[in-house]
């Protein structure tokens, strides 16, 4: 399963004499690949949608994606047309993701708000790793609030706030959920200053995926803390708004 950030990471860096290589192993189960519609839209989906997740796939895409995987083993051979979309792509892909990395500065910055309001008895148990107290934890739910409102608040497409019935089904309110406990973890593990502003951007990026594989059937990562993370926000929207 495709998400857009996946699509335009894979043109990354010399997509020519890459690409080909990066999708090899899709190319041979094409017709099992699904690819989802855009962030952007999905955000709003999300917000309204009682076909989840299938409302979230790109038909289109998805169907066409065997015969994409033929151009671009053509455009890696040479196909001076089909070179030349590949290097359009790359520079487009290049530039946003780029400009999506920065744009994911304000929110570190809001996240390490969040970390410093933590007083040290909290900072203790959550670097212990034992279990959190009904305080502490009430303290991380009002937090991930305040981050999906902040969320909501910055994004160009919702003009008001979701009904609470619907938040658990809402993409930033589970993105919020992730990034808030890839907080807690930077903090367990030494303080969320001793992180350079280039990982914890990339970081608050690569949640995107664990946002979206809450809908689906898992993460595919060999990134330890990215497992771990995807676990925790299973975790907490299996219990969120539970009796």
């Amino acid at each position: 399963m495709f998400t857009d950030f996946a699509s335009m990471e894979i043109y990354k860096c010399n997509a020519l004499e890459n690409l080909a290589c990066k999708i090899e192993i899709v190319s041979r189960y094409s017709k099992q690949v699904i690819i989802l519609k855009g962030t952007r839209e999905i955000v709003s989906i999300t917000l309204g949608s009682n076909n989840l997740p299938q409302s979230l796939i790109d038909n289109a895409q998805t169907t066409g994606f065997p015969r994409f995987c033929d151009l671009t083993k053509l455009a890696c051979q040479g196909d001076k047309l089909l070179s030349r979309e590949v290097l359009l792509k790359e520079s487009l892909a290049s530039q946003y993701l780029n400009d999506l990395t920065k744009s994911h500065q304000y929110k570190v910055d809001g996240i390490k708000g969040f970390a410093k309001s933590y007083d040290p008895s909290h900072l203790k148990a959550i670097r212990s790793g034992k279990d959190l107290t009904p305080k502490i934890r009430e303290k991380v739910t009002k937090d991930i609030l305040w981050l999906t409102i902040f969320l909501f608040d910055e994004h160009p497409d919702v003009q008001t706030l979701p009904k609470f019935s619907s938040l658990k089904n809402s993409y930033v309110f589970r993105y919020a959920v992730s990034v808030y406990f890839l907080a807690l973890r930077w903090i367990r593990d030494g303080g969320i200053d001793q992180v350079s502003p280039e990982k914890l951007r990339n970081d608050a990026v690569d949640m995107n995926y664990v946002a979206y594989a809450t809908y689906f059937d898992g993460l595919l990562s060999m990134d330890k803390k990215l497992n771990e993370i995807y676990i925790d926000t299973l975790d907490y929207l299996h219990h969120f708004n539970s009796p």
